[in-house]
């Protein structure tokens, strides 16, 4: 974690711990930064802008075993903290602490409640602590935000933003202006745009754009005078890079001036499905030796023509259908099947229940789908046959929404999920030493693992040992980490010959911008009190 003076040049680094380091707010006399660091324990601690040692300052659930409670804010007084969190009922409710030492509170009305969410919630205190503005997405009927009075007060201290929050780059994220009225949002209104920031009314649901970039703006941040405005903005694209297996040298395999991502090679045949958004919206395209690259599924192919992205596309063996994740309007992720040379898609399972399906992989006969499902507040790792519009059967429940993408050996004796290891009946569970991979891939005899790991500011290519858990160091390289504009769909697939590796990564860069005069309505102006 840095901290950077706006009339200096340079950041001086806050924090030099083990385990990740997310900042959440600041000390009333802006003396101390608050964070979030993430490990055996997860706790809110303190650090001095000068730098030291951190301040233990209050005890975090990490209800997934990954990165914490769920969207954490800080009140600027720094008398309280607020944060989502699953209770024992399985819901995903408002938890409120007195800081330090207070005993959990949770909120007592909550119509927001779920079982499961999609994409991470931004909650976030307003100034003067009396609110607080939370968006989240709980898989079936899109982008919400809400209002909370705090502290609390019954059911009218909840409040639905109208008219509804439609975006298609995921839940928006925000930061309050002063006036503790109106907020800066990150929102994409057309499945080909970019993000852009918006003033959004809380009381009245008015908007307006603020900026109109050609790179996605977001993560606002707004001064407390609010005169400035800091937000982060993605340029660049992602490329689908290889890694060769026996050198641990990457190179750009597919490359253009949009997002090439989440490649798959066929088990059997040297072809590849990969999704790109060349032509605007998402598409999966298909590549195979000798025959110009092309699209064979888009939102066009299904009723209404539209929905969000395609996801985690997952060639058959023999190459002849693929199956992926479609995110619909809604919020639903829907796992289908389609056929590479052209035909009507087809759902792959029967399963209504569920918010999300993904992260597909075939067994070696092409008989069977193993993915993962969300609902219930968990991930279940399942499996069904690629009939259409089939049962899905339980591998192992509640797998942890942290775990990576599901991956079938080529032998098909296993089904990987990160280091562990579990047969397709379910019936044996294994797991390997944890070498902190985003995701893990066969060799083609199933003898080994292949992950890929960051280690000081290089990728490191090692392999894991099935039979007895040992790692073999590969290779390490500069830059091409494995990166991607959804999650979960870090994936690693093997060629076709063993020889190599894909995944995407690329040119992408995120810069740090400071904005100025961007409230040019006088009556705005007036209303926030920065003009009388």
């Amino acid at each position: 974690m840095y901290v950077r003076y706006l009339n200096s040049p340079t950041a001086l680094q806050l924090t030099n711990l083990q385990t990740r380091a997310t900042p959440v707010g600041w000390s009333p006399d802006s003396k101390r930064v608050l964070f979030v660091a993430t490990g055996e324990t997860t706790a809110l601690w303190s650090i001095a802008t000068a730098g030291g040692e951190p301040q233990h300052v209050l005890p975090l659930p990490n209800p997934d075993g990954g990165m914490g409670p769920a969207s954490l804010t800080v009140s600027a007084d720094n008398k309280y903290a607020a944060f989502l969190n699953r209770f024992a009922d399985g819901m995903w409710g408002l938890t409120t602490v007195a800081m330090p030492g207070g005993t959990p509170q949770r909120y007592s009305e909550e119509p927001f409640a779920t079982k499961t969410f999609v994409n991470t919630p931004t909650l976030e205190f307003s100034p003067d602590g009396r609110q607080l503005l939370l968006f989240m997405n709980r898989g079936s009927s899109g982008e919400e935000g809400w209002i909370l009075k705090f502290p609390q007060e019954g059911a009218s201290g909840v409040r639905k933003i109208e008219p509804p929050i439609r975006t298609y780059g995921g839940t928006p994220t925000a930061n309050w202006m002063p006036d503790n009225r109106h907020a800066v949002v990150s929102l994409q209104t057309e499945p080909d745009a970019v993000q852009q920031l918006w003033m959004l009314d809380t009381l009245s649901g008015e908007r307006y754009p603020l900026t109109s970039g050609t790179g996605s703006a977001y993560g606002p941040a707004v001064s407390p005078v609010g005169d400035k405005l800091v937000f982060r903005e993605l340029g660049g694209s992602y490329d689908i890079v290889s890694i060769d297996l026996a050198s641990g040298v990457p190179r750009v395999l597919i490359s253009t001036d949009r997002n090439e991502e989440m490649p798959a090679w066929a088990l059997s045949e040297p072809a590849l499905a990969y999704v790109s958004n060349r032509n605007g919206a998402q598409e999966i395209w298909f590549r195979r030796s000798g025959i110009p690259d092309r699209p064979i599924v888009s939102h066009r192919d299904f009723p209404g023509g539209s929905g969000l992205w395609f996801m985690t596309p997952a060639l058959s063996p023999q190459a002849e259908r693929v199956a992926y994740t479609r995110v619909e309007n809604t919020g639903m992720a829907r796992l289908w099947i389609s056929a590479v040379a052209g035909s009507s898609a087809i759902r792959a399972t029967t399963d209504a229940g569920r918010v999300a399906e993904f992260g597909g992989t075939w067994s070696p006969d092409g008989a069977w789908l193993a993915y993962f499902a969300s609902g219930e507040g968990k991930y279940d790792l399942m499996k069904v046959r690629t009939t259409g519009e089939a049962t899905p059967v339980l591998i192992k429940a509640d797998v942890g929404r942290t775990t990576p993408l599901p991956a079938w050996s080529p032998t098909g004796e296993w089904i990987a999920c990160g280091p562990r290891l579990l047969s397709p009946d379910g019936k044996i569970d294994r797991s390997l030493t944890p070498s902190r991979s985003p995701h893990y891939v066969f060799s083609r005899d199933g003898r080994l693992l292949y992950g890929l790991r960051t280690e000081n500011g290089e990728q490191r290519l090692f392999a894991l040992d099935v039979a007895n858990g040992s790692e073999r160091s590969i290779g390490a390289s500069h830059g091409f980490a494995p990166q991607a504009t959804l999650n979960p769909v870090i994936r690693f697939s093997l060629a076709p010959d063993g020889s190599s590796v894909v995944f995407s990564g690329g040119n992408v860069r995120v810069s740090l911008w400071l904005l100025e005069g961007f409230m040019p309505r006088r009556d705005l102006l007036t209303r926030l009190g920065l003009r009388r």
